[in-house]
């Protein structure tokens, strides 16, 4: 799913969760991933990360890191 995302798009991706605590479940992954991709591809990115953090998903303290 994630190869649905250009090379450019999965680099940012990457860099902006490294070093950040990440705790998601395998369908809302992917939930949120088709959610980004029906964005614009200059949005993708963003909208991504935003999606993972409204969900509780990215920078929590009480989850494993990524």
């Amino acid at each position: 799913m994630l190869g649905s995302f250009q090379e450019k798009e999965r680099t940012a991706i990457a860099k902006a969760v490294k070093g950040q605590k990440v705790w998601i479940g395998i369908k809302k992954l992917t939930m949120l991933i088709e959610m980004a991709l029906q964005m614009d591809p200059e949005y993708r990115v963003s909208k991504f990360l935003i999606l993972l953090k409204e969900q509780g998903a990215l920078g929590s303290e009480k989850h494993i890191s990524f």
